[in-house]
C-alpha cells in the first residue's frame, strides 16, 4: 500500500477558518482512503495544538513524512501555506508523485 502526504493550509485568520481547514483535509483524506491510499494527515495529527508547540516543530515533522511518503496530495489552497510551499518544493526535489486537488 502506498502512502501519501496531505499537504494544504492549515492556520487562518480565526478559529472556525482552521477548524474548516481540518474538516477540508479530513475530507480528502477520506476520499484518498477510500482509492486505497495509506493517508498521513498532519490537519488532524497535530489539530489544536496551536501555541503548546513550536511552529518550526510542525514545519519538521511535515517535512520529515513528505521524505518518507511515497506521494504528496496539494489542497486547492496549498499557495496559500508556507508550510506546504516547502513540502511541494521537497516533494519536487526528491522526485515524490504530486497530485493536485482538483478545483
Amino acid at each position: 500500500m502506498k502512502t501519501i502526504f496531505i499537504s494544504g493550509k492549515y492556520r487562518d485568520d480565526n478559529q472556525g477558518k482552521v477548524m474548516k481547514n481540518i474538516l477540508d483535509a479530513e475530507d480528502a483524506m477520506r476520499d484518498l482512503l477510500r482509492d486505497g491510499w495509506c493517508v498521513i494527515c498532519p490537519h488532524s495529527m497535530y489539530a489544536c495544538m496551536d501555541g503548546e508547540i513550536d511552529d518550526d516543530i510542525f514545519l519538521k515533522c511535515g517535512l520529515e513524512l513528505v521524505e518518507r511518503a511515497d506521494s504528496i496530495f496539494m489542497m486547492r489552497n496549498w499557495t496559500h501555506s508556507k508550510g506546504a510551499i516547502k513540502e511541494r518544493e521537497l516533494a519536487v526535489r526528491l522526485g515524490k508523485e504530486i497530485i493536485f486537488e482538483e478545483k
